[in-house]
């Protein structure tokens, strides 16, 4: 699976290389991740949401995010980097509470550091965009990619 920023889709790419569309018409998704019983989740920075994937339809998780981007699904918990707001969010999938479990995370731009765009140049790729990406290691910690520092955090607790 890929999230395809740019056009607002989600792709599945198979065993021999054929791309189809999963979903189509969201904002900005940026991470996917599956759980135990197989069903997508994503990550939409400008929407502040993680949705879940439902024939073809995003279903709101979780809304009022900051920039959501990495996600990783640990259990029956869906976790999540708030860039906007440096920290980490635990999502209940079935029920959508949510809590904090992380904060003052080096991810995204320091605080007051604002990141202009030049003009793009066609045929040209422009500059990649900073990623706070999320992984569960083998032992179930979280590894957050802290982007604003260069860094991999390795975040373990009592969710273990």
């Amino acid at each position: 699976m890929v999230a395809e920023t740019g056009t607002g889709r989600i792709l599945r790419i198979d065993d021999t290389d054929t791309v189809s569309v999963l979903a189509e018409g969201l904002d900005h998704p940026l991470d996917v991740a599956f759980d135990g019983e197989g069903r997508c989740y994503v990550s939409d920075d400008r929407r502040g949401a993680v949705l879940r994937l439902e024939d073809g339809a995003a279903v709101v998780v979780a809304d009022g995010l900051g920039a959501p981007q990495g996600l990783a699904v640990r259990g029956d918990e869906l976790f999540t980097v708030e860039v906007a707001h440096r920290r980490l969010r635990a999502i209940s999938p079935a029920t959508g509470e949510c809590r904090i479990d992380a904060e003052n995370l080096a991810v995204g731009l320091p605080p007051g550091i604002t990141r202009t765009e030049p003009e793009p140049i066609p045929g040209v790729p422009g500059r990649p965009r900073q990623f706070a990406g999320l992984a569960v290691a083998p032992d179930g910690a979280l590894l957050v990619s802290a982007n604003g520092e260069g860094s991999v955090l390795r975040l373990t607790g009592p969710a273990e």
